[in-house]
């Protein structure tokens, strides 16, 4: 899915705009990859299926709770907090 029907825009899942995003954008980049592995990881996630319209902080907070409570696939560690990159999470941690 490289792009988005216009008709379809009000009602694309958060999983849909990664796929595009992926096939118009990250695909093209050195880190393919990557990329692909990270935005397919993602896109397995419940948060995937929800439209874009209807996602609050509230679950991208969920988001990041589930992502740090998995272990890694690669060293079956637990993820650091460090690993999820988020806009003013750390901001909101340090001031509490």
């Amino acid at each position: 899915m490289a792009t988005l029907p216009p008709t379809k825009a009000g009602g694309v899942t958060n999983g849909e705009l990664f796929e595009a995003y992926l096939d118009a954008v990250a695909s093209k980049t050195d880190s393919e990859r990557w990329n692909r592995l990270r935005l397919m990881k993602w896109c397995k996630d419940p948060l995937a299926q929800k439209r874009v319209v209807d996602t609050l902080t509230h679950d991208i907070n969920q988001w990041i709770e589930r992502s740090l409570s998995q272990d890694s696939e690669r060293t079956k560690e637990p993820l650091s907090p460090a690993t999820v990159h988020t806009l003013g999470h750390g901001a909101q941690a340090a001031a509490a």
